[in-house]
C-alpha cells in the first residue's frame, strides 16, 4: 500500500470518527436537555412537598387527625423518592460534567 492509499484510509477513518462523534454529542446533548428539565422538576415538586407538609403540619397541631397524618406520611415519602430521584439526578450532573471535560480535551482546530 503506498502513502496516498494509507493517506486516503485515515482520511475515511478520521471522517467516520467524526460523524459518530457528532452522533454521540449530539444524544448527550438530548440528554442533558432531559436531565435539566428533571432536575428542575425534582426541585419545584420538593418545594411543593414541603409546603404541603408544613400546611398540613400546622392544621394536626392541636388535634390528632389520622387523615391529616396519613396525607403527611404520605407526603414524607414521595418527598423521599424525589429526593432519591434527585441524588440519582446529581449522579447525572457528574457524568455530565466528566463528559464535558473530556470534550474539552478533544480541542481540534481545522
Amino acid at each position: 500500500m503506498n502513502d496516498f492509499e494509507e493517506l486516503k484510509q485515515l482520511f475515511e477513518k478520521v471522517s467516520a470518527a467524526k460523524k459518530e462523534l457528532k452522533r454521540v454529542t449530539d444524544e448527550i446533548n438530548k440528554s442533558f436537555l432531559i436531565f435539566e428539565d428533571m432536575n428542575y422538576d425534582c426541585d419545584d415538586e420538593i418545594d411543593e412537598i414541603e409546603d404541603q407538609i408544613e400546611e398540613l403540619t400546622e392544621d394536626l397541631q392541636g388535634s390528632l387527625n389520622e387523615d391529616l397524618q396519613s396525607k403527611i406520611d404520605k407526603l414524607i415519602n414521595k418527598k423521599e423518592l424525589v429526593l432519591e430521584a434527585a441524588d440519582i439526578l446529581n449522579k447525572l450532573e457528574e457524568q455530565f460534567i466528566e463528559i464535558q471535560s473530556i470534550s474539552d480535551e478533544i480541542d481540534v482546530e481545522v
